[in-house]
């Protein structure tokens, strides 16, 4: 008697596969789609996102560091007062951690020797003045102060110490005489920014002294 050949299955269990694996897809797709209107701006408190979010706040603070510390070092600037009259010096500034301190000089070219003293008026002690024409006019400027990072490469400075402007009018006789109504010295106050380009240094600012002049100031210096 001949046996009777086994059936073939392979087929049809294959078939069978291919169509759990279908559905079962598309279940998984379902769900996920009913899910993610919930999970989208949730606050998910998984290692994961916690993780990212110690990372962006490390990141940050290492970027607050070294912006701090690109404001450290010590520079030196030359300066001038652009008034009448033309004032030139130099500025010491010392940066620790961003926070710094400087101290600065500045003088009018050529001074003038007054023999003696009179008003504005041309009263003098020994009578009136009389004048040829010309004058000459003479200020510096001493001061100290403090260096605060407000935001990239840009620090605002603040400081006083002491200034004098003087007013020199020459006589017929071409003898200097100090206008003394027009000449005054006092508390000289500043303030301005500083720009870091690099290891060069820009500033802006103004003064006064003893708060009866105005006195627009500039520089350039370079960082070590």
């Amino acid at each position: 008697m001949q046996a009777e050949p086994e059936p073939n299955v392979a087929p049809v269990v294959k078939t069978a596969a291919e169509h759990v694996e279908k559905h079962v897809a598309t279940a998984v797709t379902r769900v996920g789609k009913s899910l993610e209107p919930r999970l989208v701006g949730a606050d998910i408190p998984s290692g994961r996102v916690s993780y990212s979010r110690h990372a962006t706040e490390l990141v940050h603070k290492k970027s607050v560091a070294e912006a701090i510390a690109g404001f450290s070092g010590f520079a030196v600037l030359v300066r001038a007062a652009l008034d009448s009259p033309l004032e030139v010096g130099a500025m010491a500034l010392y940066r620790v951690e961003g926070l710094g301190v400087y101290a600065s000089y500045m003088t009018s070219i050529g001074g003038v020797s007054s023999s003696y003293e009179c008003a504005s008026d041309g009263a003098t002690t020994f009578g009136y003045f009389w004048a040829s024409g010309k004058e000459k006019k003479t200020a510096m400027s001493l001061s100290a102060g403090a260096v605060l990072p407000v935001f990239n490469n840009v620090e605002i400075y603040a400081g006083a110490g002491y200034g004098s402007y003087s007013l020199f009018w020459e006589d017929t006789s071409a003898a200097w005489a100090k206008v003394t109504d027009k000449s005054y010295g006092g508390v000289f106050c500043e303030a301005g920014a500083v720009i870091q380009t690099g290891p060069f240094n820009l500033i802006g600012g103004i003064g006064t002294i003893a708060f009866k002049s105005v006195i627009p100031m500039a520089g350039i210096g370079i960082s070590f």
